[in-house]
């Protein structure tokens, strides 16, 4: 019989082996995505030319939606969300730091070309980034709420700037809320951290965490998208949903639940991918949907950890609002 210590090397070395096949899979799969032929190459060519990126634009926009989790080459056009999304992923994967400026500043032109700064009406607000020079901001301290100016950004930092914080102490590291505030729309309020004074200008680092105080009602939007409800494992039903807003849903199912139900559905919102959510029941409407008469109708919320489908869903109705509004202006035209 081998001796223990026989036993722990052979078995170290298959754990190493094991690891390692691992490590290249995933290098392979990583390389693979890196250089291989995306689905939505030629609407990627066409909105870059829409959009006026330059070679290096594009080439940095290719960088990114590589990073993303998107199999469409042109999904980082459709939402300032999505394109935030994979800007941060690009920016851990590749470390920020170790980015050439020139890249930086490629990313940096990108967001305004598209129009994803927090000056534009109807996009989704996600990332400090996307705030503008001139942007009016509220920072709390000590029981004071002190209104700024955002005087510049980068892919880095970005600084504000006030009259009279030559006395004021703020601490390196340390997070300070800040607030914005789009009218009709919502509050917003981060907490970057502190990086350093300059004068009369604080720097602060970037941040992804915002929180959405929201101001109005949630805007629901009508729909007719084919969702795939999984009641219980092992047990799934083919349902449609009928209406859809950041907080809930109208949907249908071929089967009677009670209110409180749980279960899990997967649906695809054009050009933002699926999603696997979370809902619950909240009231059953009965058979009055009259173009799916076999469907009971039923209102739910979505419950546990649906924050990147909700910002989805707001986007996505955004999109569908102003595009409505364009063809109204047409035909009034």
């Amino acid at each position: 019989m081998p001796e223990p210590i026989v036993l722990v090397w052979i078995g170290t070395i298959v754990t190493l082996l094991l690891v390692l096949l691992i490590l290249l899979e995933i290098h392979r799969n990583n390389q693979k995505r890196e250089h291989e032929e995306m689905f939505g190459s030629a609407d990627f060519i066409e909105k870059s030319n829409k959009f006026r990126l330059t070679e290096k634009e594009r080439h940095t926009m290719d960088k990114l939606v590589r990073r993303s989790v998107f199999s469409n080459k042109d999904a980082l056009f459709n939402s300032s969300a999505l394109f935030e999304d994979a800007v941060n992923r690009f920016y851990e994967f590749r470390k920020l730091e170790s980015i050439r400026e020139i890249t930086l500043s490629s990313v940096t032109v990108i967001r305004r070309k598209l129009g994803f700064t927090v000056g534009n009406d109807g996009i989704i607000f996600v990332s400090t980034r996307q705030f503008e020079p001139g942007t009016l901001v509220h920072l709390k301290m000590n029981g004071k709420v002190e209104r700024l100016c955002v005087s510049s950004i980068n892919e880095k930092i970005f600084t504000v700037v006030r009259e009279g914080l030559k006395d004021d102490v703020f601490e390196k590291g340390v997070r300070y809320p800040i607030s914005w505030k789009r009218a009709g729309d919502a509050t917003y309020t981060t907490f970057p951290r502190f990086e350093k004074k300059i004068g009369e200008k604080l720097v602060f680092l970037h941040t992804k965490k915002i929180v959405r105080e929201q101001q109005r009602l949630w805007v629901r939007e009508k729909v007719d998208i084919e969702i795939l409800a999984e009641v219980q494992e092992g047990y799934s039903l083919q349902g449609r949903l009928f209406d859809l807003s950041a907080n809930g849903i109208g949907l249908g199912l071929p089967e009677e639940f009670n209110s409180g139900t749980e279960m899990k559905i997967e649906f695809e919102l054009p050009s933002y991918g699926k999603d696997v959510v979370e809902i619950q029941i909240l009231r059953n409407l009965g058979k009055k949907n009259a173009d799916y008469p076999d469907l009971f109708s039923y209102s739910a919320k979505f419950i546990g950890d649906f924050a990147w489908t909700n910002e989805k869903v707001l986007q996505y109705i955004f999109e569908l609002r102003r595009h409505q509004n364009r063809l109204q202006k047409g035909v009034s035209g």
